[in-house]
């Protein structure tokens, strides 16, 4: 690996999402991510229920059962070699949506994370994950949390 592929290009996507709305919001994030690509970027992160915005009182409606719709983004990481890290509500089976980061890598497998540590207030409609998140990207160790 020469010393370029070995580096990050980090970048924050940062708009303010519509409420509720993960097509609008999913459009956002993919214009972001285009223009991330044309910089060099190859990870990137975006805040916290990015694809819904922060909206506890709708998470239930709006949780993520599965990864299909993160398809898009999918795409555009294959294509521009890079990690997209987005926020949203996460299904739970038998319990409250998590707050979660979707991780979305070339050529692998979406995995979530889950916010561990709730602020006052958010277990009222969210549940707490219970595992750390590390991850291998190029040579680094990166790690998520989650904030609002």
């Amino acid at each position: 690996m020469d010393s370029i592929q070995g580096r990050l290009r980090i970048a924050a996507g940062q708009f303010a999402p519509a409420r509720g709305c993960i097509d609008e919001n999913m459009r956002y994030h993919e214009m972001l991510i285009e223009s991330a690509a044309s910089a060099g970027v190859n990870l990137i992160f975006f805040p916290e229920l990015s694809l819904t915005g922060y909206e506890p009182e709708m998470a239930e409606e709006v949780a993520l059962a599965d990864e299909s719709c993160l398809h898009p983004l999918q795409v555009l990481s294959d294509r521009y070699d890079m990690t997209i890290i987005v926020g949203a509500p996460l299904h739970v089976k038998d319990g409250k949506p998590a707050i979660g980061a979707c991780v979305i890598s070339s050529k692998r497998p979406v995995f979530c994370y889950r916010k561990i540590y709730l602020h006052p207030g958010e277990s009222d409609y969210f549940s707490a994950g219970d595992t750390e998140c590390v991850f291998k990207e190029r040579s680094f160790n990166v790690g998520i949390a989650i904030c609002a």
